[in-house]
């Protein structure tokens, strides 16, 4: 895409960010969207990510948000408990979802990672609605029924509703007193 808008200052790298294949202090700008929650050592990914940005470099960083995901499994109990008794008394096929390494990190302990060597711009709870996946055997119309009233709900309720947004996004600037 980037050669297709004529942007050439772009480098897009697919690697372990535990052990980015950069020099130190190589790039102005770091992205990290939903896979720190993968990384077996988070905190040592975030190092690495301090140590390729300049001074003054800023990382861009969501991860799902630990709180959120824990209050809407607890609000959304009774519907799953209501889709195991229905699935029970129908002939349906065994579950084929797969897990992955999936830990997401609790905020308190996310921001912590950025005390060393960043300064944060932004720590932001986004996405109040519940993954589809919790509606599942939830008729249709009840499902459309909560999805648009919590989305006409949500621009009111964003910056209270810490424990029920579903991503973090941290916006920090590396400190460039910090090696």
């Amino acid at each position: 895409r980037c050669r297709e808008e004529g942007i050439a200052n772009i480098l897009r790298i697919v690697a372990d960010a535990e052990h980015i294949p950069l020099a130190n202090e190589s790039c102005d700008l770091a992205v990290c969207s939903e896979v720190i929650e993968h990384i077996f050592d988070p905190e040592h990914a975030i190092e690495e990510m301090k140590r390729v940005l300049k001074g003054k470099g800023f990382l861009l960083l969501s991860t799902p948000n630990h709180e959120g995901l824990t209050t809407w499994r607890v609000a959304t109990a009774p519907l799953r408990l209501l889709r195991k008794a229905r699935s029970f008394f129908t002939s349906s096929a065994p579950s084929t979802e797969k897990y992955t390494y999936d830990v997401p990190i609790p905020s308190r302990r996310l921001r912590s990672y950025f005390e060393r060597g960043f300064q944060i711009v932004d720590f932001e709870f986004n996405a109040i609605l519940p993954p589809e996946s919790y509606f599942r055997g939830v008729p249709r119309l009840l499902t459309r029924f909560i999805v648009n009233f919590i989305a006409r709900l949500e621009p009111y309720l964003k910056p209270v509703a810490a424990r029920l947004s579903l991503h973090v996004v941290v916006r920090c600037q590396k400190d460039p007193l910090t090696p």
